[in-house]
């Protein structure tokens, strides 16, 4: 704390020096005024010394440990770009204003006509370094927190440039002594210029970076348009005003009584104004795809929301209503309904939005189409009622509903239940982008009425006692009921919960490239919430498994669709396997989950890629630590996978099953057959229990390599 008040302490201080030095030069500069109209070397001398100290001191108090205070995770936001653009246009305006009260007199060069003049023109020129300062910090935050791997080298080039300027600036001070001008040398003027260009090149280069911009709605897009067009005007006059001060007024001349000054506004000018035309040309280039940005996006909050519809809501009828308002948001229709089929045959709307149950059953009555839709399991699109029936259209015209629909069938364990109904005014309102939409919902929606109906019926027949059997019910279908066939391997589990419901899951999926993947989950926790969640990680796993590739990509699927849906206590750990039938490979990735052993022969080899539990992380860290390994098997070795439950049981002599006790049951274990392995855990687990209490859920998969079919 003492050092932290400390270094305040030294940048304020020196801040004070650097005022009263600017005190003292104004002082000496009156006197040189006051004395010799036409200045002298120790004038100049004076004024580069006094200048040069100022502007290291406030260099210091800029920029001293600036990087380290820019939050390392930090994004760029909108609101707080936006905010510090508009605080340095502001400036920068105030600047252009206070050169229009400059006397004339100094337009060539020339002397100001009295002291008050004088005093005015030292003020507007610290003013000029101040804001030269302001704009290096601006470009310096916003290209370090969108740099990359070229950045730093891009960085050194600006600060050795600025360096040769403030050098080569020395030489226009000593011009105006006798001739009472502000020329440099046939040879500085066009070398200033080349490292101006090159800079302002490099710069164009170095804000290559911008995909926060692509993510921006479009609103926000024009107005970051509108800001970046005025700082590229801005920065234009200033440029222009530093290489043509001689022709084109007051400013420079004056910013040149105060000896850097000069560089400084025209280089980061310069700088500033290749910057601000990269963001506005990549603003105006990703306009077009704003609406298709902003869609995707609503896309994924809306599947988010989903996730949390479903760990929150059971009662049967919220549950649907608030389906029938996020899929109607989702795909930007004009009315939407609910229907749920009953066993006589009959259905019941249980939600509806912007339609009457008037004009549902009116529909019903009338047109074929609903009937086509009740009786088809798979999900609809109807771009155009025209295209499809002339008579049916009618109707839906009399119904005054809409022009196009999509139809989601209601699946619950795979019997239909129920249909939900997207309607548009307009012919091809829908595409089949929404169709995929809302069929990444379906998988979700129909486990979340299964348990939502399950529990409901539990609570209204017997409140505790029967609602922990029907959830156990629910658990059980969640897991797999029929192990599929898996090409050259074997496949074996069991799972048993510490009570009657539990937080352990597992599954074989099918990937997007079409291999099977074993999945191996844990829920923090045992019980009712663990058992929720599992639920909800079931529905996420349906969804992400069909657009990964690999293990490591569904894990991050997984957990950016789950993260911000957890509770922040809660976490899920989780392995997934996919083998390779055509060479006995295995591909591994871990989420924080236990190690999972091979069994080679007589040994044991333990894998254990690196990984975070789902929920601990948000994408960026979660991602970059997750690892698949791929490990070749050959014929008869078994591959065992559990969660930490197993680790909770005792022997015989009340020794805990720890990681090295497992590996030594696997290598004396005589079994080849990976369904008599589990059987004879499955037995020792169940005596264990009918003895001793569990404490955790357990759940054990064996997988073995046949062999390559000849």
């Amino acid at each position: 704390m003492f050092l932290r008040q400390t270094f305040k302490l030294n940048k304020n201080f020196l801040f004070g020096v650097s005022i009263l030095l600017f005190l003292l030069k104004m002082l000496c500069d009156m006197l040189f005024f006051t004395f010799y109209k036409t200045g002298e070397v120790y004038s100049e001398l004076i004024n580069i010394i006094l200048s040069s100290l100022i502007i290291s001191c406030l260099a210091y108090y800029f920029f001293r440990d600036f990087k380290s205070n820019i939050v390392q995770s930090e994004e760029t936001t909108f609101g707080v770009y936006s905010a510090d653009l508009l605080r340095l246009m502001i400036s920068s305006v105030i600047m252009l204003a206070c050169s229009t009260f400059l006397p004339e007199s100094i337009t060539y060069g020339g002397q100001p006509p009295n002291h008050i003049s004088m005093i005015y023109i030292e003020a507007v020129a610290v003013y000029g370094v101040f804001l030269g300062f302001f704009l290096i910090r601006f470009l310096y935050k916003w290209t370090w927190i969108n740099r990359h791997k070229r950045t730093k080298a891009h960085i050194k080039i600006f600060i050795i440039t600025l360096y040769f300027l403030l050098i080569f600036e020395i030489p226009g001070h000593f011009s105006r002594i006798g001739d009472n001008d502000i020329v440099h040398s046939q040879f500085l003027s066009p070398f200033i210029i080349g490292l101006e260009v090159v800079v302002f090149f490099v710069m164009f280069i170095t804000t290559k970076k911008n995909n926060w911009i692509a993510v921006l709605p479009k609103s926000e897009k024009w107005k970051l348009v509108m800001l970046s067009l005025l700082a590229v005007i801005i920065s234009v006059i200033f440029t222009g005003l530093g290489f043509y001060y001689k022709t084109n007024g007051r400013l420079f001349n004056a910013v040149f009584s105060f000896y850097g000054a000069n560089s400084m506004l025209s280089w980061t000018f310069g700088v500033g104004a290749a910057y601000f035309l990269r963001i506005l040309f990549s603003t105006i280039a990703s306009l077009p795809t704003s609406d298709i940005i902003s869609r995707k996006t609503n896309e994924l909050k809306s599947l988010t929301y989903l996730n949390k519809v479903v760990a929150g809501k059971f009662e049967f009828n919220g549950l649907l209503d608030s389906v029938t308002n996020l899929a109607l948001g989702a795909t930007r229709g004009n009315a939407a309904w609910t229907e749920i089929y009953e066993s006589d045959g009959n259905y019941s709307v249980v939600a509806n939005r912007f339609i009457t149950d008037e004009s549902i059953r009116f529909l019903h009555e009338k047109t074929e189409l609903m009937q086509l839709l009740m009786n088809n399991d798979e999900p609809v699109l109807i771009e155009s009622i025209s295209d499809y029936s002339e008579s049916d259209l009618t109707a839906f015209k009399k119904a005054n509903v809409a022009k196009s629909l999509i139809s989601i069938p209601l699946l619950n364990s795979g019997v239909r239940t129920g249909t939900l109904v997207l309607l548009h005014f307009d012919e091809y309102g829908f595409d089949y982008s929404y169709l995929s939409l809302l069929s990444a919902f379906r998988d979700n929606i129909s486990l979340a009425l299964e348990n939502s109906h399950l529990i409901e019926e539990s609570i209204e027949k017997e409140r505790f006692k029967k609602e922990l059997m029907l959830a156990c019910q629910i658990q059980q279908k969640l897991l797999p009921t029929k192990i599929p066939d898996l090409k050259n391997f074997s496949f074996a589990a069991f799972s048993m919960p510490a009570e009657e419901v539990g937080g352990d899951y597992y599954d074989i999926v099918c990937l997007k490239n079409a291999k099977p993947c074993i999945i191996i989950a844990d829920v923090s926790g045992k019980g009712m919430s663990a058992a929720f969640y599992m639920a909800m990680l079931k529905g996420s796993v349906l969804s992400a498994s069909k657009e990964s590739s690999s293990p490591a990509e569904l894990l991050k699927k997984i957990n950016s669709s789950l993260h911000k849906s957890m509770e922040k206590q809660l976490f899920i750990t989780m392995a997934a396997v996919s083998p390779d039938s055509d060479t006995g490979e295995l591909f591994i990735a871990r989420a924080g989950h236990t190690p999972i052993l091979i069994k080679r022969m007589s040994e044991v080899e333990i894998i254990l890629p690196k990984g975070l539990g789902i929920g601990l992380a948000g994408k960026r860290i979660f991602d970059s630590n997750i690892e698949e390994v791929k490990v070749r098997t050959e014929k008869g070795d078994i591959v065992m996978m559990f969660t930490d439950g197993i680790l909770d049981f005792r022997n015989e002599t009340g020794e805990e099953i720890d990681i090295q006790y497992l590996k030594q049951i696997l290598e004396k274990s005589v079994y080849n057959n990976v369904g008599e392995l589990i059987d004879n855990f499955r037995i020792f687990t169940e005596d264990y229990k009918t003895s001793y209490s569990q404490n955790d859920d357990a759940t054990m998969l064996a997988l073995s390599f046949n062999g390559l079919l000849e």
